[in-house]
């Protein structure tokens, strides 16, 4: 008994690593068709909101790629970003990506009280509709992430399990929408080049 509380000690004081739901958080999904799951990542008192959002939408794109899609949309009505207590009861929503330029919006906050402190948790999730390439006609790519994009720019994040810069977060998901826009609409080399430039991408 004294050895398991020491090792629940043990892994409260360290980060949530990128892993299935356990002791310390991580990732968990629940499917609600085939193309349509909703993903989520929780983190523990001592993980940032930045890994828990980063680790988040990279199992949202590892996911897509796993059930055999390419791209991908998060439902703003239903994103959220949360600071719950150990039953994750309490949820407090917002848009991750504004509704007008997709730039992110700052994670709103609250403190739970236990014996001996305050402590704050994050987590994050979304609904996430997948798509398979070519599209179909009725779909609308102006809010499509390419998900192997997403995962190539945030991998070394992941693997350093947060502990490196990640990659800034407006970045991530213009390279993401406009890889996916090239990929919807079939464009040329060409034309797949001014996009990217347009977009201020220098490198894929």
């Amino acid at each position: 008994m004294r050895y398991l509380i020491l090792m629940v000690l043990v892994l409260c004081g360290c980060t949530t690593p990128y892993t299935p739901d356990g002791l310390t958080g991580g990732f968990k999904e629940r499917k609600i068709s085939d193309d349509r799951y909703i993903v989520s990542f929780f983190g523990n008192a001592n993980t940032k909101e930045a890994i828990v959002w980063n680790f988040w939408i990279y199992r949202c794109a590892e996911l897509t790629v796993s059930k055999g899609y390419d791209l991908f949309t998060i439902e703003p009505s239903k994103e959220h970003a949360l600071l719950s207590d150990p039953e994750r009861e309490k949820l407090v929503s917002f848009s991750m990506l504004a509704a007008n330029n997709d730039v992110p919006r700052r994670v709103p906050a609250y403190f739970i009280y236990i014996p001996g402190g305050t402590i704050s948790t994050y987590s994050s999730k979304g609904v996430v509709n997948m798509f398979k390439l070519p599209l179909a006609d009725n779909v609308n790519a102006d809010r499509l992430l390419d998900a192997r994009t997403l995962m190539k720019n945030l991998k070394p994040y992941v693997d350093s399990n947060g502990t490196i810069e990640p990659i800034d977060r407006k970045a991530l998901l213009i390279r993401s929408a406009v890889e996916a826009k090239i990929k919807a609409n079939m464009l040329s080399d060409e034309d797949a080049k001014q996009l990217r430039q347009k977009a201020g991408i220098s490198d894929i």
